[in-house]
């Protein structure tokens, strides 16, 4: 059983790795009109084509900003991240307890667990509730508490093994 205690994730790496996600998996239809436009102009049609492209992206690239913040970083799952919180992880799940008392403990079992993924800054736990989401567990919380990270990773390969 490992614990961490009191420890949160700030609201811009929380978004950082959800844009990162989504633009990860969807860039090619953000770039689509762009790139259809600029071979229009190449081509020698007219550079009004270009024009509309552009107003395409820019009327519709912020409406999807909108769309993808409401949908997955206004959830729950989200506030278990940003939230400041103890974490018990065992081989049963993660139990969470947060200090803010509107908040109850959850507990997220590992099947609801679809994979782990890991940068500088945490380690990102990727839920089954919703498409990009996922629980934070940064790395300054580990070296703080002085807690083995060999032993998370072999935690977390046992539990997800499951």
């Amino acid at each position: 059983m490992i614990v961490i205690r009191d420890f949160r994730v700030g609201a811009g790496d929380y978004q950082r790795m959800m844009w990162r996600l989504f633009f990860g998996r969807w860039w090619p239809w953000l770039v689509l009109p762009l790139a259809a436009a600029a071979a229009l102009l190449l081509a020698g049609v007219d550079v009004r084509w270009l024009l509309a492209a552009l107003m395409l992206v820019c009327l519709a690239f912020p409406m999807i900003l909108v769309l993808v913040y409401i949908n997955y970083a206004l959830t729950i799952e989200a506030r278990w991240s940003l939230m400041e919180k103890t974490a018990r992880l065992d081989t049963s799940g993660i139990h969470l307890t947060f200090t803010d008392e509107r908040m109850r403990p959850r507990t997220i079992r590992w099947a609801d667990v679809t994979h782990i993924t890991r940068d500088s800054r945490a380690y990102y736990l990727h839920l089954r509730a919703r498409r990009y989401t996922f629980l934070a567990i940064p790395s300054a919380a580990l070296t703080n508490q002085h807690i083995n990270q060999s032993d998370l990773i072999a935690l977390f390969q046992v539990a997800i093994a499951k």
